[in-house]
Protein backbone atom coordinates (compact mmCIF):
# COMPACT_ATOMS: atom_id res chain seq x y z
CA UNK A 1 0.00 0.00 0.00
CA UNK A 2 1.23 3.48 -0.88
CA UNK A 3 1.91 5.84 2.02
CA UNK A 4 0.67 9.38 1.44
CA UNK A 5 1.15 12.25 3.88
CA UNK A 6 -0.49 15.61 3.11
CA UNK A 7 1.47 18.72 4.05
CA UNK A 8 0.32 21.96 5.69
CA UNK A 9 -3.47 22.42 5.48
CA UNK A 10 -4.03 19.77 2.80
CA UNK A 11 -6.43 16.82 2.99
CA UNK A 12 -6.48 13.55 1.08
CA UNK A 13 -10.10 12.65 0.27
CA UNK A 14 -11.87 9.90 -1.61
CA UNK A 15 -15.26 10.30 -3.24
CA UNK A 16 -18.04 8.22 -1.70
CA UNK A 17 -21.54 7.39 -2.82
CA UNK A 18 -24.40 7.59 -0.37
CA UNK A 19 -26.77 5.87 -2.73
CA UNK A 20 -28.87 6.90 -5.68
CA UNK A 21 -31.41 9.70 -5.55
CA UNK A 22 -34.70 9.92 -7.38
CA UNK A 23 -36.74 12.78 -8.82
CA UNK A 24 -40.33 13.45 -7.70
CA UNK A 25 -41.46 11.49 -10.76
CA UNK A 26 -39.45 8.43 -9.66
CA UNK A 27 -36.57 8.69 -12.14
CA UNK A 28 -33.41 7.35 -10.49
CA UNK A 29 -30.39 9.63 -10.90
CA UNK A 30 -26.85 8.23 -10.69
CA UNK A 31 -24.38 10.18 -8.53
CA UNK A 32 -22.68 11.92 -11.44
CA UNK A 33 -25.88 13.60 -12.66
CA UNK A 34 -27.45 14.51 -9.33
CA UNK A 35 -26.78 17.70 -7.38
CA UNK A 36 -23.55 19.62 -7.92
CA UNK A 37 -22.15 18.69 -4.54
CA UNK A 38 -21.21 15.12 -3.78
CA UNK A 39 -19.52 13.56 -0.79
CA UNK A 40 -15.97 12.62 0.06
CA UNK A 41 -14.38 10.81 2.99
CA UNK A 42 -11.26 12.33 4.57
CA UNK A 43 -8.49 9.71 4.30
CA UNK A 44 -5.47 11.69 5.59
CA UNK A 45 -4.96 15.11 7.18
CA UNK A 46 -1.93 17.39 7.08
CA UNK A 47 -0.42 18.80 10.28
CA UNK A 48 -1.97 22.26 9.83
CA UNK A 49 -0.76 25.60 8.56
CA UNK A 50 1.47 28.02 10.45
CA UNK A 51 -0.20 31.26 11.54
CA UNK A 52 1.33 34.75 11.50
CA UNK A 53 3.00 34.21 14.87
CA UNK A 54 4.62 30.95 13.84
CA UNK A 55 2.17 28.74 15.73
CA UNK A 56 0.71 25.80 13.83
CA UNK A 57 -3.10 25.92 13.63
CA UNK A 58 -4.85 22.64 14.38
CA UNK A 59 -6.87 21.12 11.55
CA UNK A 60 -10.65 21.12 12.06
CA UNK A 61 -11.20 18.10 9.76
CA UNK A 62 -10.35 14.64 11.03
CA UNK A 63 -9.73 11.33 9.28
CA UNK A 64 -13.09 9.72 8.60
CA UNK A 65 -15.08 12.97 8.30
CA UNK A 66 -17.67 13.14 5.53
CA UNK A 67 -17.40 16.42 3.63
CA UNK A 68 -19.14 18.17 0.71
CA UNK A 69 -17.07 17.79 -2.41
CA UNK A 70 -17.35 18.87 -6.02
CA UNK A 71 -14.52 17.99 -8.38
CA UNK A 72 -15.96 20.35 -11.01
CA UNK A 73 -15.09 23.38 -8.87
CA UNK A 74 -11.51 23.05 -10.03
CA UNK A 75 -10.13 22.87 -6.52
CA UNK A 76 -7.75 20.11 -5.64
CA UNK A 77 -5.40 17.73 -7.36
CA UNK A 78 -6.56 14.37 -8.68
CA UNK A 79 -4.23 11.44 -7.95
CA UNK A 80 -4.38 7.65 -7.99
CA UNK A 81 -3.09 5.65 -5.04
CA UNK A 82 -3.00 1.88 -5.47
CA UNK A 83 -5.36 2.24 -8.44
CA UNK A 84 -8.01 4.20 -6.49
CA UNK A 85 -8.90 7.81 -7.37
CA UNK A 86 -8.25 10.37 -4.61
CA UNK A 87 -8.10 14.15 -4.42
CA UNK A 88 -5.84 16.49 -2.47
CA UNK A 89 -7.70 19.63 -1.37
CA UNK A 90 -7.19 22.50 1.05
CA UNK A 91 -9.09 22.45 4.31
CA UNK A 92 -10.10 26.06 3.66
CA UNK A 93 -12.20 24.84 0.71
CA UNK A 94 -14.49 22.96 3.12
CA UNK A 95 -17.34 24.87 4.78
CA UNK A 96 -18.72 22.06 6.97
CA UNK A 97 -18.78 18.32 7.62
CA UNK A 98 -21.76 15.97 7.33
CA UNK A 99 -23.15 13.69 9.98
CA UNK A 100 -23.43 10.10 8.72
CA UNK A 101 -27.03 9.31 7.74
CA UNK A 102 -28.44 6.67 10.07
CA UNK A 103 -29.08 3.35 8.41
CA UNK A 104 -32.40 2.23 9.95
Amino acid sequence: MTTFRPLSNQLLVQRVSLGESATDGGIVLPDRSSAKTGYARVIAVGPGQFGKRGIRRAMACRVGDLIPFNVRDGNGIQIKLDGVEHFVIRESDIAYTYEEPNQA
